[in-house]
């Protein structure tokens, strides 16, 4: 019988957000587009994003999903679904 499948979510609440900020600073440009080749054509999810070999700079695969998660959250835009019948 096969498993069932299960995301893994890493557990963010030890990152440290002014030691992230710091690193941040100097290559902003650089990881928005190591951001932007994770978000789009594919939107990927940390399963995939913490094997890929795009994280730059010298953070970590799980300080890179933070900082993806963050700026997916500010930059989402709320939609209105609705089943066929309204």
């Amino acid at each position: 019988m096969l498993e069932p499948f299960k995301l893994t979510k890493p557990n963010l609440s030890d990152i440290d957000e002014a030691d992230l900020n710091k690193k941040l600073q100097d290559n902003t440009e650089v990881f928005m587009e190591a951001i932007n080749e994770v978000s789009e054509p594919f939107y990927y999810y940390w399963d995939k994003i913490q094997y890929r070999n795009i994280i730059p700079g010298d953070i970590n695969p799980k300080e890179f999903w933070y900082i993806v998660k963050q700026v997916r959250k500010y930059s989402s835009r709320k939609t209105k679904i609705k089943a066929e019948n309204g």
